[in-house]
């Protein structure tokens, strides 16, 4: 009996880590620069479409890409400066909150709330 249930959960054990293996070789599967371009045009597509269909304007939207771009630039130097682990923490609550923060007062708290819960709808959209 303790033969069968050692057998046994040998050949789970093998079962499990060779799945495992798997899917990690997967997700090392270089992406073409030509999906990586697609990727970026559909993700800001899908910015474009939240923004406006949580009611902002063309200049609104405008205003808010740049926020984000700003953003995004600070964020790629804070990835680049190699603070501690905790600082570096500190320092991505702090932009996003700042982000955030830039955001509201350009569109509003309500806008801000509809363009989130478009974005997460959007995403979910996509991701199926």
């Amino acid at each position: 009996m303790k033969k069968i249930i050692l057998a046994s959960f040998a050949f789970f054990a093998i079962a499990i880590s060779a799945n495992a293996q798997n899917a990690l070789e997967k997700s090392l599967v270089p992406v073409s620069k030509e999906q990586k371009a697609l990727d970026k045009a559909a993700k800001e597509e899908q910015l474009n479409q939240s923004l406006i269909q949580s009611g902002c304007s063309a200049e609104q939207v405008a205003q808010v890409k740049e926020v984000i771009k700003e953003m995004d630039q600070k964020s790629r130097d804070l990835k680049s400066a190699k603070l501690a682990e905790e600082e570096n923490a500190a320092k991505k609550k702090e932009l996003s909150t700042e982000r955030k923060t830039k955001i509201v007062a350009l569109i509003g708290a309500d806008k801000y709330k509809v363009w989130m819960d478009t974005r997460k709808k959007l995403a979910a959209e996509a991701a199926n």
